[in-house]
C-alpha cells in the first residue's frame, strides 16, 4: 500500500508544553498539515455549549469515562479524515507522502487515557471490550492514520499542574496531581514497549524553549534532524 502520510504525533501530559512546540514546527514546516485536538467539539457537543463532555469527564470519570473516550475517538477520527482526505484531493500525485503533525493520536488515546481509566476501575470490562473491538476495526481500516513518530514532551507532573493552574482552563480546574502522576507513568510505560513500531523523539519539557533562544535553537535543531531522517526513510 502506497504511503500517503507521514504522521508525527506530539505526546505528553496535560500541560506538558506541546502547544509551544507546535508553534516552532509550524514555522519550520509551513507546508505541513497540523491537526490539533478537537477541543471545541468536546466543549460544545453538536454545537451546544451546555453540553461539555470534557468538563463532565474531569468532574466524574467513573460516570463519563467511557462516553468521553468513545467520543474522543470519534471526533478525532472525523476531524482527521475530513482534513486529510481533502489534502489528498488537492495534492498532486507522485510527490511522496504528506507530512502531518498531530496533537496526540488515535493510538495514544487508547494507550494513555483509556487504559488509565480501565486500570483505575473507572471503565467496566464490557466497556473495555466494546472499545477494544472498535479500536481493532479502526486499526484495520485506517492504517494510513497510524503514527510514524512520537515527539514526547517529558514534563514532571508537578510542573504540569503549575501550568494548568496558570492557564486557568475551566475544565482542568479539578484535575488533581495524582491523576497527572498516573498519566505521566502511562506515557513512560507505553513508550518503552518493545513492540512500538514508531520512532520516538524525547524533549525535556522543563527546558525554557519559550524565552531562552539558545534552548529553543537546540530543540529546533534536534527536531529538524530527527524529522529529516524520518522523511528520508519514507521517501
Amino acid at each position: 500500500m502506497e504511503k500517503k502520510f507521514i504522521i508525527i504525533s506530539l505526546e505528553g501530559n496535560i500541560g506538558a508544553g506541546k502547544s509551544t512546540l507546535f508553534e516552532i514546527l509550524k514555522q519550520e514546516y509551513p507546508q505541513a498539515i497540523f491537526l490539533m485536538e478537537p477541543l471545541e467539539r468536546w466543549q460544545n457537543i453538536n454545537g451546544n455549549s451546555e453540553l461539555n463532555i470534557l468538563e463532565k469527564y474531569y468532574s466524574n470519570v467513573e460516570r463519563w469515562g467511557f462516553t468521553f473516550q468513545i467520543y474522543a475517538y470519534q471526533s478525532r477520527l472525523m476531524t482527521w479524515d475530513r482534513q486529510l482526505q481533502q489534502v489528498l484531493k488537492n495534492t498532486q500525485q507522485n510527490k511522496g507522502p504528506v507530512l502531518v503533525f498531530t496533537e496526540r493520536s488515535i493510538e495514544s488515546a487508547r494507550e494513555l487515557f483509556f487504559k488509565l481509566c480501565y486500570n483505575d476501575g473507572k471503565i467496566s470490562q464490557i466497556e473495555f471490550e466494546i472499545y477494544e473491538e472498535f479500536y481493532e476495526w479502526l486499526m484495520k481500516h485506517y492504517k494510513q492514520y497510524l503514527i510514524d513518530c512520537v515527539i514526547y514532551v517529558n514534563t514532571p507532573p508537578e510542573t504540569c499542574l503549575e501550568r494548568l493552574i496558570k492557564r486557568g482552563r475551566q475544565e482542568e480546574a479539578c484535575v488533581p496531581l495524582e491523576y497527572l502522576k498516573k498519566l505521566h507513568q502511562r506515557h513512560e510505560d507505553w513508550l518503552i514497549e518493545k513492540t512500538n513500531r514508531f520512532q520516538i523523539v524525547s524533549i525535556d519539557g522543563t527546558m525554557n524553549y519559550v524565552q531562552d533562544q539558545n534552548v529553543k535553537e537546540h530543540i529546533r535543531q534536534q527536531l529538524l534532524l530527527e524529522i529529516q531522517q524520518l522523511m528520508d526513510y519514507n521517501n
